[in-house]
């Protein structure tokens, strides 16, 4: 019955981040539960696999930020609202977004940033020196350097998932099917193949780009055009990831967790 929000594929393992605040692992076929066990809600998990030395940030609500390394721990909540994801390239640069605002990693302390129009996001994309953050209202902030620049170039569309390669190729997703790209100078909206709400987005390559979102629709656009991806299930699906193999997962609510089977 747990939502999954997040998810984290290592290659040894499968963490997903829980609505019961929880994070699971998924390895030789059966799921654990890893002893966090939050009072608040998780929403997103950020992890990392260097060498086999497992890092890991989860977030979730009322500013709840917990820390693996040999173990879970929970840091001292942000006193915020609810943090929605966190992204960054290594431990040291992560950034966390939520309905109250965006938090920096900075020399081992959790700094807030201040933007205009309070702003509140559904997640994050950064790679260190570049952010995208988007979310309600159509709030899309970008971040170079020190610099953010906060815009709703596109209206009021929600947007809920944002995934790029880099500053100049990023996809965002939102209610009604809603698919944009960014190219490093100009946001447009793309032909969406379907009319249900899309969660998340994953862009493993130039034209390789996954979504997925309510009733389990899954679809990939390959450059040319979408293919749906049929997925057998009705759960809605809030989170797409790629392992280190090259597998892409996707998990959603009521404990649903898919593989996309090779070749597809």
């Amino acid at each position: 019955s747990v939502t999954l929000t997040g998810a984290f594929p290592s290659g040894q393992g499968y963490y997903a981040s829980g609505d019961d605040g929880e994070v699971y692992l998924r390895a030789e076929g059966a799921w654990t539960p890893m002893g966090l066990d939050q009072d608040a809600d998780l929403n997103d998990i950020w992890g990392k696999n260097s060498g086999g030395i497992l890092q890991m940030v989860a977030v979730g609500d009322g500013g709840t930020v917990a820390r693996f390394s040999d173990a879970w721990v929970a840091d001292e909540a942000l006193g915020t609202a609810n943090m929605e994801a966190v992204d960054g390239s290594g431990g040291d640069d992560l950034v966390a977004v939520g309905w109250g605002g965006a938090y920096i990693w900075v020399d081992n302390a959790w700094q807030f940033v201040s933007l205009p129009g309070n702003p509140r996001f559904n997640d994050v994309w950064s790679n260190g020196a570049n952010t995208v953050a988007v979310g309600e209202e159509g709030a899309i902030a970008i971040r170079s350097g020190d610099a953010w620049d906060v815009s709703a170039p596109l209206g009021l569309l929600q947007l809920y998932g944002v995934s790029a390669t880099g500053p100049s190729d990023v996809w965002a997703v939102g209610e009604g099917g809603t698919i944009v790209h960014f190219d490093g100078s100009t946001w447009s909206e793309v032909a969406s193949p379907t009319a249900v709400s899309l969660w998340a987005v994953l862009v493993t390559g130039p034209n390789a780009v996954y979504v997925v979102g309510n009733n389990g629709y899954a679809a990939r656009f390959d450059g040319l055009g979408w293919t749906e991806l049929p997925t057998g299930v009705d759960n809605n699906l809030y989170t797409v990831d790629v392992a280190p193999d090259g597998i892409i997962w996707a998990a959603g609510n009521r404990g649903m967790a898919l593989r996309l089977k090779a070749g597809n």
